[in-house]
């Protein structure tokens, strides 16, 4: 999610990065961005809560980390609230490992 301090700022540079979306009509219902910078990228996964369950989170996620390889990345991470059980799951699944603060997660590529 954005900061709360300057969203705008954060939205404003996101388009600098490799996004991805996924599309029902004219719909965006789910959205992936990878945040990089010469070595290291930060992942964002958003599924819109009426279309969860249905993998597109799963999808978006492997997707970053096939961009990521692509652009030479040695590492990725992201991070969560810890209620979001589904994404700490998802990323452990992919091989993430958790970082110290359990929120996190890490995958050396």
């Amino acid at each position: 999610m954005p900061p709360r301090k300057e969203p705008q700022f954060w939205l404003e540079n996101l388009s600098a990065f490799p996004n991805f979306v996924v599309l029902a009509g004219d719909r965006i219902i789910a959205h992936a961005a990878l945040c990089s910078d010469t070595e290291t990228g930060e992942v964002a996964v958003f599924v819109h809560q009426d279309f969860r369950g249905k993998k597109l989170g799963k999808r978006l996620l492997v997707e970053l980390i096939a961009e990521a390889r692509r652009m030479g990345l040695k590492k990725i991470w992201g991070m969560t609230e810890l209620d979001n059980v589904p994404m700490l799951r998802l990323a452990r699944s992919l091989g993430f490992t958790p970082g110290r603060d359990p929120r996190e997660f890490f995958l050396t590529l």
